[in-house]
């Protein structure tokens, strides 16, 4: 009924010849020797002493062995039978069967011993054959891992469900590398990994899968499994690639930026670098402030809308109750469920035309648009663009006249938002003096709307940080030392609203101010700020395709400078740290102006910058006007210096 598992097949019957069993378990293989025969082949089992010459010497009784597998090349005699065949047979007749020396010595294992033996000829010590150097490694090894869900502090779903789920992972992407197999390219046949390489890539996916998630850890586990699912074998070798291919900014390290200018010149420089924003209105920038009567029609459009928005994340369309709601309530809809994430676009091929374009996804959980989300928030949140709506929460202002100002000072700064019931406010502020990058003003902001979402992920604010932030006392209205104000994320003080933060700000500069950042109509439309002088890295580093696209700072920051910013994850960026990075971009913007300059023969003597006309009695103390690059010119970057 059942088939037998053969687990005693290798030992030999107890009763020998006198077994009647049709079927026995054990071994009936040496039944045809005689009593004889077996007594001499007992006998033969005995070992001797051997002299090295071949004499035997004296003989010892049979010890126990070790059992051998039998593929380690063990040379064993026909008629070798085991000790429970001689202790059956000493049994049966009843005499003590010894085992006299045999003639010869016994052949041995035939496998090398794991250690040798120390080996001492008798004559000279010196070697016929120099022994071979040991081979070094081609590759580093893997550390082999069961496959088991590694131990983390916060376990989100236990170690049961983990483990299912990360065998799904292990099956999933051992299939992608079964098929990569039978690709014909042979180059492509060392990018496999093996059974180890498989389990550490599971392993590390299902531990990243689980820092990263949180509550929503089994989410993300599904939605990885799908994109494995859809996966063809071109996009997994295409991972593994980029695995091997070790990153640029890993290999590299950041370099002092070296201008060759002293730091008025820098900032005297910088001028040249001023955008222009009655060009730039169409995306975003505000050259200037909306009039009273625009400011009122936003503002009787708005009661009209009875405070119905579209969500900026899902684009739901809800309700907003600034006052709340008789149950308390600042919102309708429910739970909002969205994908934080930006939109990444695939790559074109050739084969686009035959086999159809790959699916546009998110970058968050690499799931195409139209997808469910992977994220969830107790509320809705809005966003407000149009200048004439903001105006109506928070008024423009051009910056004033500040004679107190000296015109060698530049600043650096961003500024970090929040949603609230009147929209995306500002709920931080950081500035650093230019070029030197020292803080002179980091606050947290309180804003006029009751706050929905910090939006912790990229603000970097977080409500305990907002709780325990004590109220900023100034003296005289003077900005105290940056170290005062700034310093750490853990513990910055809080001005009572956007418009304290703005004077803040504006005690700083004055119209000819050289400010600084990335992006900058996002941080002066939150500031509710016209400024004419802005360098904007988003302008001196375009996108080939041209705006509205754009690099990131973050990618800016790690093909120019080789440093990596806003890699807190969850924990947000640090609006500090991200203006001192668009100021080094800047710098590293002149040091390469300021060479091509003095290759057309430009010098700086005594603080002014001298022209290549100066030898013929010409006075030229104002540089040229700065040639601004266009996208496709700037496609090909270099991250020197």
């Amino acid at each position: 009924m059942f088939a037998p598992k053969g687990l005693f097949r290798n030992i030999p019957c107890p009763r020998l010849e006198e077994c009647q069993l049709l079927n026995c378990l054990f071994s009936h293989d040496n039944q045809t020797v005689d009593s004889n025969e077996q007594s001499i082949s007992f006998a033969t089992r005995s070992k001797a002493k051997v002299d090295q010459d071949g004499s035997s010497v004296t003989a010892e009784p049979d010890r126990k062995r070790r059992r051998l597998s039998s593929d380690e090349g063990v040379s064993v005699p026909v008629d070798d039978l085991s000790t429970m065949e001689r202790l059956v047979l000493q049994a049966r007749t009843g005499e003590n069967i010894t085992t006299p020396a045999p003639e010869a010595p016994e052949k041995r294992i035939s496998r090398g011993i794991s250690p040798p033996p120390l080996k001492r000829p008798s004559g000279s010590t010196a070697t016929s054959v120099p022994p071979k150097p040991a081979a070094k490694p081609t590759s580093k090894p893997v550390v082999w891992e069961p496959l088991n869900p590694r131990l983390v502090q916060k376990d989100p779903v236990g170690h049961g469900r983990r483990f299912l789920l990360l065998k799904s992972l292990y099956q999933a992407m051992k299939r992608l590398n079964d098929e990569a197999a039978n690709v014909p390219e042979t180059k492509l046949k060392k990018l496999l990994l093996h059974e180890g390489q498989l389990t550490k890539m599971a392993l590390d996916e299902e531990e990243k899968l689980v820092h990263e998630g949180g509550s929503v850890y089994e989410n993300l586990v599904r939605q990885r499994l799908f994109a494995y699912k859809k996966m063809k074998v071109t996009e997994w070798l295409e991972i593994l690639e980029a695995q091997r291919r070790p990153r640029e900014s890993e290999t590299k390290t950041e370099k002092p930026i070296e201008t060759g200018l002293e730091p008025h010149q820098e900032v005297s420089m910088v001028s040249r670098f001023k955008a222009d924003q009655e060009s730039l209105e169409k995306h975003g920038y505000v050259a200037r402030p909306p009039t009273a009567a625009e400011v009122q029609a936003a503002r009787e459009g708005e009661m009209d809308a009875k405070g119905w928005e579209e969500c900026d994340r899902c684009k739901t369309r809800f309700q907003v109750f600034p006052d709340r709601r008789d149950d308390g309530a600042l919102t309708s809809g429910g739970t909002c469920v969205y994908h934080w994430g930006k939109r990444r676009f695939p790559k074109r091929e050739k084969t686009d035309a035959t086999t159809g374009t790959k699916p546009t996804l998110f970058e968050c959980c690499n799931e195409p648009i139209g997808s469910d989300g992977c994220t969830t928030h107790p509320t809705h949140v809005f966003k407000v663009s149009e200048v004439k709506r903001l105006a109506v929460v928070h008024p423009f202002e051009p910056t004033p006249d500040n004679p107190e100002i000296p015109s060698s000072t530049a600043l650096a700064f961003d500024c970090e938002m929040g949603y609230t019931t009147k929209g995306m406010e500002l709920i931080r502020l950081s500035a650093a003096s230019w070029p030197e990058g020292k803080s002179v003003l980091d606050v947290l902001v309180k804003p006029f709307g009751a706050i929905l979402d910090f939006n912790t992920r990229f603000s970097g604010v977080t409500l305990e940080q907002f709780n325990s932030a004590k109220p900023l006392i100034l003296n005289n209205s003077q900005v105290p030392p940056g170290t005062d104000i700034a310093g750490t994320n853990s513990y910055l003080h809080i001005v009572s609203s956007p418009s304290t933060a703005r004077s803040l700000f504006l005690t700083l500069i004055s119209p000819t101010t050289p400010l600084i950042g990335h992006a900058l109509e996002n941080d002066l439309n939150a500031l509710r700020l016209v400024h004419p002088t802005i360098i904007d890295t988003v302008l001196l580093f375009p996108h080939p395709h041209g705006l509205p696209i754009r690099h990131g700072l973050k990618n800016l920051a790690r093909e120019w400078l080789r440093r990596n910013i806003q890699a807190g994850g969850a924990d947000g960026h640090d609006s500090l740290e991200d203006a001192r990075a668009a100021g080094d971009l800047v710098r590293l913007k002149i040091a390469r102006e300021w060479r091509k300059l003095k290759a057309e023969g430009w010098r700086a003597e005594e603080g002014k910058f001298v022209g290549p006309d100066a030898k013929k009695g010409v006075p030229s103390g104002e540089l040229p006007p700065y040639e601004e690059p266009s996208g496709a010119s700037n496609r090909k970057r270099k991250s020197s210096y």
